[in-house]
């Protein structure tokens, strides 16, 4: 079981690379996602891979660069092992141009979106956006943050106060796939006074060599007392993932 990830970089005459765009390929669906086989180890095999639809201008001087990798973490999930992939020479990219023409100019559009006026709020508690990685030196584990919170804020016509707030993790050990991990927190409350409800959610994903392992629960509160909590677990075979 294994994946290739294709990026297409745009290289700067300083060596500053950018990414254009990227395709990704579980080589177990070479010949069609209906058709999933493992690959078998020392036999070639062509494959193609279709990069991401998307409009890029690259500027005079600047190099076209192809990174080739077998894992792409955390933006896919790795392999059940390490894999050693070889490439052979023969490879071709396939890049559609678009040369200019005119009307262009009139493509770009500067003008703000026209909106209906928003109902009016106050801020209550100031929101946040963060995202941190962290790697630890005793068991070399790198984990990366992302914290979505919207704040809170009350809806002055009725006094109704509420928030929204997500966190996302996703945590791997060097050279261990199997340590992979993922989790959501979600939290939305709403209120007024002397009237408060709160709703945790939280899935966790982790992995064997065979199986998904999906664990998920959902807890709520009025007024800070539990009344309600759902847990449930869930195995569900990796099936050439």
């Amino acid at each position: 079981v294994a994946f290739l990830a294709v990026r297409l970089c745009d290289v700067a005459p300083d060596g500053a690379s950018s990414r254009a765009t990227y395709g990704i390929l579980n080589l177990t669906h070479r010949g069609s996602h209906e058709d999933i086989r493992p690959v078998e180890p020392g036999r070639r095999e062509r494959v193609r891979i279709q990069l991401n639809d998307t409009a890029y201008a690259f500027e005079a001087g600047h190099r076209l660069r192809i990174a080739i990798s077998t894992t792409y973490w955390p933006m896919v999930w790795p392999s059940p092992e390490v894999v050693t992939l070889t490439a052979f020479e023969g490879s071709a990219l396939f890049l559609p141009i678009r040369p200019p023409r005119p009307g262009d100019e009139d493509l770009r559009i500067d003008e703000e979106p026209v909106t209906g006026p928003p109902e009016a709020m106050t801020e209550v508690i100031p929101g946040r956006w963060e995202r941190a990685m962290t790697t630890d030196p005793a068991t070399g584990e790198t984990v990366i943050t992302n914290i979505s919170d919207g704040g809170r804020h009350r809806l002055d016509a009725i006094g109704l106060q509420m928030r929204a707030a997500g966190e996302d993790s996703v945590g791997i050990r060097e050279g261990d796939p199997l340590s992979c991990w993922a989790e959501s927190r979600r939290t939305s409350e709403q209120g007024r006074p002397g009237w408060e409800i709160r709703i945790e959610g939280k899935v966790r994903l982790t992995a064997t060599r065979e199986n998904w392992l999906l664990t998920g629960s959902l807890e709520a509160y009025e007024n800070g007392t539990l009344v309600h909590e759902t847990r449930r677990e869930a195995t569900i075979p990796r099936d050439g993932v």
